[in-house]
Formats: structure tokens, C-alpha cells, sequence
């Protein structure tokens, strides 16, 4: 199997029939992953967060109030003249909790796949494999630079 994944061109993960949640799941991760490459270019050690350009409207907009709500549940202020929503962590977690994850070949895919799709309903996160590693570096660098979880949660199976 480890070969057929590593030859692929590109592996689709199929996480089931989408759910009351599932397209805000895929939303927010696929949000969180472009806000984090269009403010990449500003994370130089000379550059701050203000560096980053403030959209005004459309998807670059809601992709930074995706971040801004990642960032307020765990308890990070941000300026805003905007209303920063609760950001949809159950929604998340239900995506995340679903019987594909609990299977061991899952890590296989992820580790030697070039490029991975993942695919609930009909909606694709393209760069799937990507969203989902932004999600959980977010994660810990907000838990390690604020120094606690979010309401206690914990998205390390087990913990």
C-alpha cells in the first residue's frame, strides 16, 4: 500500500456523506490554511501580525475573521472594529472524529502521499493534507505561546 500511495499522483480521502457541520468544517479549515499563506510572507522575525494587509471584504476577509475566531477561543485578543465570531470548534471536531481517522492506514496516506484531497460530500478541501496540518500547528503554537488549551479541549487523540 505504502507504494501505491507514494506513486499517486494525488490520494482522495473520503470522510463519508456530509453532515449537519461537515461544510462548515471544511470551510474554516480551508479558510485557516489560506489566511496562513497569504500572511506568510509577513512572519519574518522584522515583520508583526499589524504588517499583514487588512482586507476590506470578500474571501480574504473572511479568511482572516476564520483566524481572528481560531485565536479568540483560545482566549488572544485581536483589535478589531469587526465582530470576530465563535469559531466552529465542534463542527471541527465531529469532522475530525470520524471513523476514517481511527483507521491505521490513515497516517500511511498522510505520510508518503504527494498531494491529498479530502472529500465529505461534495465538498473537497483541496490540499487537504495541508489544512489539516495548519489546524493542529495553529493549535499548539497558540496553546505554547498563551500557555493553555482552549475550554480545556485537546485535539491529540487520547489526551
Amino acid at each position: 500500500m505504502r507504494e501505491i500511495y507514494e506513486r499517486a499522483a494525488q490520494v482522495l480521502i473520503w470522510l463519508g456523506p456530509s453532515d449537519a457541520t461537515s461544510d462548515i468544517a471544511t470551510y474554516v479549515l480551508q479558510a485557516g490554511y489560506r489566511f496562513l499563506l497569504r500572511a506568510q510572507p509577513y512572519t519574518t522575525l522584522d515583520a508583526t501580525w499589524a504588517d499583514v494587509p487588512q482586507p476590506k471584504a470578500g474571501q480574504e476577509f473572511d479568511d482572516q475573521l476564520t483566524a481572528a475566531a481560531f485565536g479568540k477561543m483560545f482566549g488572544k485578543v485581536t483589535k478589531s472594529n469587526v465582530l470576530i465570531p465563535e469559531y466552529p470548534i465542534k463542527a471541527v471536531a465531529n469532522l475530525l472524529n470520524r471513523a476514517y481517522w481511527g483507521r491505521c492506514w490513515c497516517w500511511q496516506e498522510f505520510t508518503v502521499a504527494k498531494k491529498i484531497a479530502i472529500v465529505c460530500g461534495e465538498k473537497i478541501l483541496e490540499d487537504g493534507d495541508m489544512c489539516i496540518h495548519t489546524f493542529l500547528q495553529t493549535w499548539d503554537s497558540l496553546e505554547e505561546e498563551l500557555g493553555r488549551q482552549p475550554h480545556g479541549l485537546d485535539h491529540r487523540h487520547g489526551q
